[in-house]
């Protein structure tokens, strides 16, 4: 498989024995759910600004309703391949944009897995772009989502605009080329990591498997969302979905505790066991027993703080690459 240039950190990484025994718990205390301005450490400088977008005249029906027939075959042509700039898709009158990227590899009729890679607080899609080098790696069909700022994770599912987006948007795209509707993938970091549990949790027909980098979640700001042992129980889809959580031990601005919240909810949610295996890269693990035929992976960084782990892209590839 192949793996994608190296990122912006370096770090050595130890395995640390991760344990389902750790008591679950909402955000509390000095809990950081969302980053507060800047992304990670040693941000890189933004790789252009995106292009104005020009809006569609109409919005776009945000009611997923039943999904068409992932076999169905397909048939678009394209003018133009790689990186295609800014795309808008207008969401209850709101014109909402993504940075789109096509495979060299699409040849028309050929279903293309979709990711779908969600930034952090205060960020764009181009500038996440240029830290994930999504397009080194198989050929895949990229969208990079611009938020308002950040991405709402409280919010309850049915009045969720960002989820109401990101239906609109895997639409707009499948609308535009051949996407593999069974292989589509959400990716986050930090208040993206968030969101992108989000995703799962309220759109796990939709989305094969999710990505969380230094989150949390799923979450929403409702106390009833959680049970007695503060497990969130407040998903509004009841399939689950396969799932990839890293976080680093020493993170400051969303505690390590947040990401092992989320691998027990998705452990719960795929009723596996709390036996694992070694993956690669090293220190990720794979959950053993899901009765529901998903994946679940945990990578937790010795000594590692809110910034990219060189190992990221491998892992992401690793993961996926079981999702067929």
């Amino acid at each position: 498989m192949r793996v994608g240039s190296l990122f912006i950190a370096v770090a050595c990484t130890w395995c640390l024995l991760p344990s389902c025994a750790e008591q679950n718990s909402t955000n509390g205390g000095d809990e950081v759910r969302a980053d507060g301005g800047k992304d990670g450490t040693g941000r890189p400088d933004a790789s252009g600004t995106p292009s104005a977008p020009t809006p569609t005249p109409a919005p776009t029906s945000t009611d997923p309703g039943a999904e068409p027939d992932p076999n169905a075959p397909c048939s678009i042509t394209v003018d133009k391949k790689g990186f295609l700039g800014t795309q808008t898709v207008v969401v209850d009158w709101d014109p909402r944009t993504y940075e789109f990227y096509i495979s060299p590899d699409y040849d028309g009729h050929t279903k293309l897995p979709l990711f779908l890679v969600f930034h952090g607080d205060y960020m764009t899609g181009n500038e996440v772009r240029s830290w994930f080098q999504f397009e080194s790696g198989p050929s895949f069909i990229v969208a990079y989502p611009n938020a308002h700022t950040s991405w709402d994770i409280d919010s309850p599912a049915y009045e969720n605009a960002d989820l109401k987006f990101v239906d609109a948007m895997i639409d707009d795209i499948a609308s535009k080329v051949c996407i593999d509707r069974n292989r589509i993938f959400s990716f986050g970091n930090s208040n993206g990591g968030f969101f992108s549990n989000s995703v799962g949790c309220h759109r796990g027909r939709r989305v094969r498997g999710i990505v969380s980098l230094s989150g949390g979640g799923p979450t929403t700001d409702n106390p009833l969302d959680y049970d007695g042992s503060g497990m969130f129980i407040g998903c509004s889809d009841s399939r689950s979905t396969s799932a990839l959580m890293i976080h680093g031990d020493l993170d400051p601005k969303i505690s390590i505790q947040s990401g092992r919240n989320s691998r027990d909810y998705w452990l719960a949610a795929n009723k596996c066991s709390t036996s694992w295996d070694s993956r690669t890269p090293a220190p990720c693990v794979s959950y053993q027993g899901c009765q529901t035929g998903n994946i679940v992976e945990w990578c937790e960084l010795s000594d590692f703080g809110h910034e990219v782990w060189p190992s990221t892209q491998e892992a992401i590839w690793n993961f996926v690459d079981q999702l067929r």
